[in-house]
């Protein structure tokens, strides 16, 4: 885990605001380096002492002090800054040796320009200063396990590996940036490129810009596109063995690279499985299940560990303990949040047992259909016939609501935006003062069509590089771990999204060639086991403890306060909250609420109204 930031200026800026930023990434890194380019004049590196040295160009990192993250390389007249790892480095390497993973990718990149990103099989966020060309290049990995941000400002161009660095380091206050809130509510999390903060944007996955230094213009590269079903067709017995070797082979190269690994178990399938197919590698291998008091998911795990050869252990979180850091964890967050993100209790318990890297089965789910509302696709695009009906159809009672809802849903788009769990485009037009259309997100042509592939490619670029690996670096960055994704190798993803889509998607199983891959490693309890993941019971603990509901009270009793959106909305909300989407509906708000206060009301600065 570590970080990277910098700027590009047509003034000299000092040192000193590199170091905000740093101050605001202290968690992601202990070590520092910077460096200060000023006109043609050599490199100034700098540290502790140096932050009155000014310059046109910055760049910095933070990193542990192991020597694996992130550190600034140089050759010749270009420097990298990376975050991340590569498990095909051997591959990559030619016959003379290189010294880490950040000299490898300056090699490659100078070869080959940002095509070079594509080899990558690996998570990373990098920047580059080719001091020649006056040229700035950011990227991210092709799924976006590693977050990067820009802002764009007169005069002025920065980036960070998190928003809260940006606003250090820009004299100009922060506003909200309302579209990005309102898909926020809709679909969990702003839409990439936008942020919920006006100005900043996201670098997407698989992206690289190339960024001007004379005149910040920006060029924008996509060097990794995913791929169609190919036309030829495998055997389907062939490609279930595939599967298994490929990830086997993921599996194998997330271990080997560093020690003190363990993997999270939820107790289904795509977790237990990479235990099923790390234990021959590692005997004993670490695992742990974080429980919020459901014993099913307990014992699944302890079956699957048992079974395996696992040292598994599970930490139980009391209702008592959500207390105890609720305030601080919320405000770490940079755009709100429907729910209590059991992420930040899994990464810290890794950190109390010494745990470093954490193999997660996040991707799973998005590569092979695993979420429950793709099944219901055949089912909306039935029911999508009768559209007509909802213009003249009652908002209540709520069975009428629930289905002008689903009468309203017009493409595939919409059908992927019902299952993301954010809030419905009926509550966001009484939430709001005012009705605005629903901003969509783009589907390259290729994938723009009504059917699972429009759902999957929404679910491999929106929903996970946007939502879920966000979360997760974040939640890691704050406790000093690491995630690793054995299900986003690249030739795993490449492989099963060139197969034909009925051998991922049948419309009645989830998940049908994973489980099928599974068949005879996993216990057939495991195999059995209805689709759940790491969850958290918002109703029930929230409901029944009385600080808590204060909090979240007093927190929505402010925001009514500022008069930003429809305070009788709010009201019944509150007087209705019955039901886990309820409340995340309710904790959605106030964790905007909160969202102000850290960012907004803490700098000063006025809270914009849409």
């Amino acid at each position: 885990m570590a970080a990277h930031y910098g700027f590009i200026s047509e003034k000299p800026i000092t040192g000193e605001r590199l170091r905000a930023m740093s101050e605001k990434l202290r968690h992601r890194g202990i070590v520092e380096e910077s460096c200060i380019f000023n006109g043609e004049s050599e490199t100034v590196v700098f540290g502790n002492d140096s932050s009155d040295t000014a310059g046109t160009v910055g760049m910095a990192s933070r990193a542990m002090a192991d020597g694996q993250s992130s550190a600034i390389t140089v050759q010749g007249e270009t420097v990298l800054i990376f975050d991340g790892e590569i498990y095909n480095a051997e591959e990559l390497q030619e016959d003379d040796k290189v010294n880490g993973s950040a000299e490898l990718i300056l090699r490659l990149y100078l070869q080959d320009g940002a095509k070079a990103f594509e080899k990558i099989d690996g998570v990373f966020s990098l920047s580059i200063f080719d001091r020649r060309k006056q040229k700035v290049i950011l990227a991210r990995d092709r799924f976006g396990l590693r977050p990067l941000f820009y802002k764009q400002e007169k005069g002025c161009f920065s980036w960070a590996s998190e928003i809260k660095a940006l606003l250090a380091f820009s004299d100009a206050p922060p506003r909200i940036d309302w579209q990005g809130v309102r898909s926020n509510f809709l679909y969990q999390t702003s839409l990439a490129p936008r942020t919920c903060f006006e100005g900043i944007r996201s670098v997407l996955p698989s992206q690289a810009l190339t960024v001007d230094c004379a005149n910040l213009s920006i060029d924008v590269q996509d060097f990794y596109q995913l791929p169609l079903p190919s036309k030829i067709k495998p055997d389907y017995k062939t490609a279930v063995a595939e599967i298994r070797r490929l990830l086997s082979e993921s599996v194998s190269q997330r271990l080997r690279a560093g020690a003190a690994v363990a993997n999270m178990m939820s107790g289904g399938i795509d977790s237990t499985l990479i235990s099923a197919l790390a234990s021959p590698e590692k005997p004993q291998l670490d695992a742990f299940t974080v429980s919020y008091g459901d014993a099913e998911e307990v014992e699944k795990a302890e079956i699957a560990a048992q079974r395996f050869g696992l040292k598994h252990k599970v930490h139980t979180v009391k209702k008592r303990d959500l207390w105890k850091h609720l305030d601080a964890r919320l405000r770490f967050f940079e755009e709100p949040y429907p729910g209590v993100e059991v992420l930040l209790d899994a990464t810290s318990y890794a950190q109390q047992q010494g745990f470093r890297f954490i193999l997660t089965g996040n991707g799973a789910d998005e590569l092979f259909g695993g979420y429950m509302h793709t099944l219901k696709l055949a089912r909306w695009k039935r029911l999508r016939r009768l559209r007509f009906s909802a213009r003249i159809m009652p908002s209540s009672p709520p069975g009428f609501a629930k289905l002008k809802n689903q009468l309203q849903l017009k493409d595939i788009r919409d059908f992927f935006r019902q299952g993301q769990g954010g809030m419905k485009p009926i509550d966001v037009d009484a939430l709001f003062l005012q009705k605005k259309p629903i901003v969509k997100p783009k589907l390259p042509q290729r994938f723009n069509q009504d059917s699972y592939l429009g759902y999957f490619w929404q679910d491999m670029r929106i929903s996970l590089g946007s939502h879920h690996t966000y979360r997760d670096d974040l939640s890691a960055s704050l406790y000093g771990v690491t995630f690793r994704y054995p299900f986003l190798s690249n030739e795993l993803v490449d492989y099963t999204a060139s197969l034909p889509v009925d051998y991922r998607f049948n419309g009645k199983t989830n998940k049908p060639l994973l489980r099928d891959a599974a068949k005879g490693i996993l216990p057939n309890e495991v195999l059995q086991m209805r689709k759940r993941g790491f969850s958290f019971p918002m109703a029930e603990w929230i409901g029944s403890q009385r600080e808590i509901q204060n909090y979240l009270e007093n927190h929505l009793l402010d925001l009514q306060g500022r008069n930003l959106f429809n305070n009788s909305t709010i009201r019944r909300w509150l007087k209705t909250a019955k039901t886990d989407a309820d409340y995340h509906r309710l904790w959605q708000l106030m964790t905007f609420e909160i969202w102000l206060k850290e960012y907004f009301d803490k700098a000063g600065a006025t809270v914009n109204a849409e």
